[in-house]
């Protein structure tokens, strides 16, 4: 069991140590530029992406009310009714491309989670996202899959290992708050 849990930890510490520390600095850059632009923010995954991108929402929303203007963040993955309805009545392909389809603007931003990169709802949610004018910011796992080609920027963890890309996925987007924010969030 030890042995496990020592190459599971020097496999996070790998993925860590290859991280392109200056496209999170671009992803940070583009983020204030938007807060401060008052654009709204989107966020999507499936699974335990889905739930990254319900924490990201939640915490951005209540770290960033306090910045020069406060964050404007919707998780598209949070509302089951809509989901639901999407994928019975639409095609669950579609469950995210419509919302941005209906709430979008020119300039807002999209932030994907999804470790293979290759899910077809959150292509298709990048395809709409690209022909609106959204800037698609991902972190992805193993190769990047397609979504890596459709993003603005594309934070990829080499890794197949699921469980690692989304535990390191969550922990950047707590390092991105911090960074933007200029300060840890810290328990009072």
């Amino acid at each position: 069991m030890k042995d496990i849990i020592l190459k599971d930890l020097n496999s996070k510490s790998h993925i860590i140590n290859n991280l392109d520390i200056k496209k999170l600095i671009d992803i940070s850059k583009i983020f204030k530029n938007a807060i401060n632009n008052k654009r709204l923010f989107f966020t999507c995954g499936n699974g335990g992406s889905a739930s990254t991108a319900d924490h990201v929402a939640c915490d951005y929303l209540k770290r960033f009310k306090k910045f020069k203007s406060a964050i404007r963040i919707i998780s598209l993955s949070s509302n089951s009714s809509t989901l639901t309805a999407m994928g019975n009545d639409v095609n669950f392909n579609q469950i995210y491309s419509e919302q941005i389809q209906c709430l979008a603007k020119r300039g807002d931003i999209l932030i994907i989670f999804s470790v293979s990169g290759n899910s077809k709802n959150l292509l298709e949610a990048a395809k709409i996202s690209k022909k609106k004018g959204l800037k698609i910011i991902s972190f992805t796992g193993n190769k990047g899959g397609k979504l890596f080609k459709l993003s603005n920027i594309c934070i990829n963890l080499n890794s197949k290992n699921y469980g690692l890309v989304e535990d390191i996925h969550l922990s950047l987007t707590h390092l991105l708050s911090d960074y933007i924010l200029g300060k840890k969030n810290i328990i009072k």
